[in-house]
């Protein structure tokens, strides 16, 4: 398993993965990088699956949605909550995704601390 070269922000945030059939499958994202996303879901599936998803990110008053190509680096069953962490990298954008992504990032972390 490769580590992350990117920061991680922390998210919360309702995330869809548009299977092949394109059926979508509602999950939550834990975390955010330039280069990945880790994803909590009720469905596993196995690393190296590529797969669509999209979310919408915001700011303050804007909103950002991202449309994105992953593919999954991990998958672990997280134990007492039945559900599946997935790491996935991102392997394309659709649209201004790559860019809403970039913003929120750089937006969440010039944030200030407090400690």
């Amino acid at each position: 398993m490769e580590a992350r070269g990117e920061a991680r922000t922390p998210i919360n945030r309702k995330v869809n993965i548009i299977q092949s059939d394109g059926s979508v499958v509602h999950a939550k994202a834990c975390d955010i990088s330039h280069g990945g996303i880790c994803i909590m879901s009720d469905l596993a599936c196995d690393p190296e699956h590529q797969f669509n998803i999209s979310l919408n990110l915001t700011y303050k008053d804007q909103n950002l949605p991202v449309r994105a190509r992953v593919e999954a680096c991990y998958v672990h069953l997280v134990g007492g909550e039945d559900k599946f962490r997935i790491g996935a990298r991102f392997v394309d954008f659709v649209g201004s995704g790559q860019h809403h992504l970039d913003t929120y990032i750089q937006k969440r972390q010039s944030k200030p601390q407090f400690i």
